[in-house]
């Protein structure tokens, strides 16, 4: 529980997350969301300041369960992987399995899809700096130091890391956008994710 000093902040929180996800950040009013939790409009403001407040702690709790705060160091994971002496696609796929398994709760699923579904600026915004830039920086230093240590082939890491994470990008609209996926990561798509994993290990 995010708030678990304060259960009505709590359930404000939750509530906000199944309205975002279900009907669009910007067709949520305050009012609605005070009334989904059953307390006077002018009280939610007891609690957070705006709606844009609502949705700055929603993805400050994403961001905080998804990365402890601090996104990961690709090159120092790149070190750990070759001190580990086995092979990438167990380690990738090891590492795919126990971050789909540790973030695919309920309401982890909802903020993905107001993350991805949302076309208000500040969704827009997080989406593009937090699910595609940073990724692609991780996995280009992180295939930097391989293709330096001879592990792979000598091949760009920039687009290596474009290669290998655009593939999971798909797979995140093809089920979240266009399927509406109850689960980000269902086996299905988990076993999609370590096919492409094998396959790109095979290639490089």
């Amino acid at each position: 529980m995010k708030y678990s000093e304060n259960i009505t902040k709590q359930k404000i929180f939750e509530n906000s997350v199944i309205l975002f996800s279900e009907k669009g950040f910007d067709s949520v009013s305050m009012r609605e969301i005070a009334d989904s939790v059953g307390i006077r409009a002018s009280s939610i403001y007891n609690h957070f300041k705006s709606k844009e407040n609502i949705l700055d702690e929603i993805f400050n709790y994403f961001v905080s369960e998804l990365y402890d705060n601090k996104f990961p160091d690709g090159k120092k994971d790149a070190y750990n992987f070759i001190a580990m002496k086995i092979p990438l696609s167990d380690y990738l796929k090891s590492g795919m399995a126990v971050f789909a398994d540790n973030h695919n709760s309920s309401l982890q699923n909802r903020i993905w899809k107001i993350i991805t579904k949302n076309t208000d600026i500040k969704s827009k915004g997080f989406f593009i700096r937090e699910m595609l830039k940073a990724p692609k920086n991780y996995w280009k230093d992180f295939f930097s130091v391989l293709s330096e240590k001879k592990i792979i082939k000598n091949i760009n890491a920039e687009i290596l890391a474009e290669e290998f994470f655009s593939y999971q990008v798909s797979i995140l609209f093809e089920y979240v956008i266009i399927k509406d996926t109850d689960s980000v990561f269902s086996e299905e798509i988990k076993n999609k994710l370590f096919t492409h994993i094998d396959f790109f290990c095979s290639a490089i």
